[in-house]
């Protein structure tokens, strides 16, 4: 779980953090898709400092004060701007919190209450199953990933399956058909439970998937520095709650947003002011390009709404499906169908209620957005 940016400043770091991690996906390859984007965060990490610095200098002389006694964003002055941020009647996220008596990032139902030393968290995410071709119903697959940003790249990730398990013969067949980077599989013993420790000596790279109880696999992965010890011990120190509860009032109005922004026959105009974005005048001339050079996405696009998982109060972890009928699209989508697209993104609420992030927007499909 993430802490919320409250402040322009922070919104504007935020930003440019989540683009380096757009786009990641729940699968069970969990240790290539962490590694890949430690190496991305780490190359653009003196990009994203220099963005941070550039809104700094610009916020600052526009009356922006610093918070005292210990808080280090950036707060306005006024507090008309955070009483327009709530806005009434539109519904309110509710993020998960840690079980009783520890404390820790929480995923999907799971309290993790020790990480190794320098860690920081990588990203969350959710989704319907944990694989693509995994197609059984009633799964929701939350996942978070904690990353080393100095010295050799190291991770750990965990992922909270929480729907029909089968039997752990079952859930090990899952994990090998996930194409993961791990070439070794033998049974061992986690938290009293028969499990699935697998392996890659190669890249020192190691995890345990297994039953926790009955409706609930868990998985958890590490690699170097992060030893094999201390895998164990992030396993052992689990606190596991129950699952994350239903949020009807939350889905339908990000499944609205989501729709208006993507959907067949809205104007472009108004399909973008479904998208949190900074230069709206930029995506309406992209999406009427777009719209014009492929008019069998602009007639037929339909937009469901697959998961959520909220991690603040404005902001939401969300997997969309994107299902068009485009001759000239379809060599670039995804998922179960030639004209399906599946992927990972947020929403968040704002003064005008929720919207889906223009990451998550530009994301949907190719040349959707501006180069």
């Amino acid at each position: 779980m993430t802490t919320t940016p409250t402040s322009p400043f922070e919104q504007a770091v935020a930003r440019e953090l989540r683009a380096l991690t757009a786009g990641i996906t729940i699968g069970s390859g969990l240790a290539d898709a962490t590694r890949e984007r430690c190496r991305r965060r780490r190359r653009a990490r003196l990009t994203v400092a220099a963005a941070a610095l550039a809104v700094l200098v610009f916020l600052v002389p526009a009356g922006l004060l610093l918070h005292v006694g210990g808080g280090d964003g950036v707060a306005p002055a006024a507090s008309s701007a955070a009483a327009a941020a709530h806005p009434v009647g539109v519904p309110i996220a509710r993020p998960p919190t840690a079980a009783p008596g520890v404390s820790g990032p929480v995923i999907g139902g799971v309290t993790i209450p020790w990480l190794p030393t320098g860690l920081t968290p990588g990203g969350t995410s959710v989704g319907i199953a944990t694989d693509p071709r995994d197609t059984r119903s009633g799964v929701r697959s939350y996942r978070a990933d904690f990353s080393t940003t100095d010295g050799p790249v190291g991770f750990v990730s965990l992922r909270a399956e929480w729907g029909p398990t089968g039997t752990l013969d079952e859930v090990a067949e899952r994990a090998r058909a996930g194409g993961s980077s791990f070439d070794s599989y033998s049974r061992t013993t986690v938290r009293g439970h028969s499990a699935i420790q697998r392996g890659n000596a190669a890249k020192a790279e190691f995890g345990f998937t297994w039953i926790e109880r009955e409706g609930l696999v868990l998985t958890v992965e590490g690699g170097t520095p992060i030893t094999f010890d201390e895998i164990r011990r992030v396993t052992d120190r689990l606190v596991v709650a129950t699952a994350p509860p239903a949020t009807p009032d939350l889905d339908a109005a990000v499944q609205a947003a989501a729709s208006r922004a993507l959907r067949a026959g809205v104007p472009a105009a108004e399909a973008i002011g479904a998208v949190d974005a900074p230069n709206a005048a930029a995506l309406i001339a992209a999406r009427t390009t777009f719209a014009a050079a492929f008019p069998g996405f602009a007639s037929t696009a339909h937009v469901r709404l697959l998961a959520t998982a909220p991690r603040a109060t404005d902001r939401v972890d969300i997997q969309l499906s994107l299902t068009f009928s485009d001759p000239r699209l379809q060599a670039y989508s995804g998922g179960p169908s030639a004209s399906t697209r599946v992927f990972g993104g947020e929403a968040v609420r704002t003064p005008t209620g929720w919207k889906i992030t223009q990451n998550t927007y530009c994301e949907a499909v190719t040349m959707i957005c501006p180069p």
